[in-house]
């Protein structure tokens, strides 16, 4: 969608509009909130709400699912894997419950286990 006036526009009206995109984009409770052109850009809460599971260190996928909470929907984190296969598990949150995705991240001793068995 095209922006209405053009971007670029010196129009008070522009400006003022801007202004109260500006203030909703860093003091809404929404996650995302449009652009002049319709187009959802993410709000400070939604950039700090995406970001939560990327800083977050889970010991057990019970701790982790205990905070689902902080791991928006789709999102994807670890939790510290329970052998020496790997150092950490991924789990995806789908609608609220954390379910492995199959990926893992690997341990020294797990490399090395495989590449012995080569």
């Amino acid at each position: 969608m095209a922006f209405d006036p053009p971007l670029g526009s010196t129009s008070p009206a522009v400006l003022l509009d801007n202004a109260t995109r500006l203030d909703n984009l860093l003091n809404s409770l929404a996650l995302v909130f449009p652009d002049r052109a319709g187009e959802l850009l993410y709000t400070w809460r939604g950039i700090h709400q995406n970001l939560i599971p990327l800083s977050k260190q889970y010991m057990t996928l019970a701790a982790a699912q205990a905070d689902i909470v902080n791991i928006p929907e789709g999102s994807t984190t670890y939790y510290r894997s329970p052998d020496d296969s790997a150092l950490a598990v991924e789990v995806i949150n789908n609608g609220g419950t954390l379910e492995e995705t199959g990926r893992k991240m690997p341990s020294g001793a797990g490399v090395d286990a495989k590449v012995s068995a080569l």
